[in-house]
């Protein structure tokens, strides 16, 4: 079966946001934790969740725990809503890292799947009464099949850790970026085009309070392609999501 790895994520006690899914079918591999007892009971939430005006949205949360094995997770894909992530957050206290990476399905023949899922089903004297054209046209025109139509633009996502008072990378230039999605946490985050040796900034672009999402989209004024750079005054953590086109 083929999976789209959509990165590896530490997780920790704040929301952590993947890049933007259409599939419903996820996967979970947990980087192995040496020595590891049941007794330590890690825990967490995956679930499926979007930003607004108003918060964050969360729904269709799954409490999971620590687990050598894979683990699918199946989500149901909603009518309606343009983009959502998947999202973690650590419920437990320990201070052991845990890293987990999220793969997604992804058919390589997804109009042949999503005809053997009509005729499972609605049965085959139902889908008889339709012709090839309409269930092709059906599933590509209002993307019913996941992955289908997955619009022009690749995201690359990243969670990176930010150290006190140390300015970190956090995007190189790129000439193609046609949006980024930003999500700071725990602690305000100021982001500039690069820093000196005293740690001041050369060119400040964002200063984030913690927990605030920023997303900026390529307009007729074009966008920022250059170098991001970003620094917080304590320990902190920041999720990048840029679309190149």
């Amino acid at each position: 079966m083929p999976w789209q790895s959509l990165g590896e994520f530490e997780l920790i006690n704040d929301w952590i946001f993947s890049s933007s899914v259409e599939g419903e079918i996820f996967r979970v591999i947990h980087e192995p934790i040496p020595n590891y007892s049941r007794e330590t009971s890690l825990r967490a939430v995956i679930a499926q969740g979007f930003l607004d005006d108003a918060g964050l949205n969360r729904f269709s949360s799954k409490i999971f725990t620590y687990n050598e094995e894979l683990e699918v997770f199946t989500f149901y894909f909603p009518e309606g809503l343009s983009e959502h992530s998947i999202i973690f957050k650590r419920l437990d206290k320990n201070n052991i890292p845990w890293i987990v990476e999220l793969q997604m399905f992804a058919s390589d023949n997804p109009i042949e799947d999503y005809q053997n899922y009509l005729i499972t089903r609605f049965g085959t004297n139902v889908i008889n009464q339709f012709s090839q054209t309409l269930i092709t046209q059906s599933i590509t025109n209002m993307g019913l099949y996941p992955l289908l139509s997955t619009g022009s633009t690749t995201p690359k996502s990243e969670f990176k850790k930010l150290l006190a008072n140390k300015p970190a990378k956090i995007l190189n230039k790129n000439d193609s970026r046609t949006q980024i999605r930003l999500y700071s946490s725990g602690n305000a985050i100021l982001l500039a085009n690069g820093f000196d040796e005293t740690g001041k900034p050369l060119e400040e672009i964002l200063r984030m309070p913690p927990n605030y999402y920023h997303e900026d989209v390529v307009t007729s004024a074009g966008m920022y392609k250059g170098d991001i750079w970003a620094i917080s005054e304590a320990e902190t953590y920041i999720n990048v999501i840029e679309f190149s086109g």
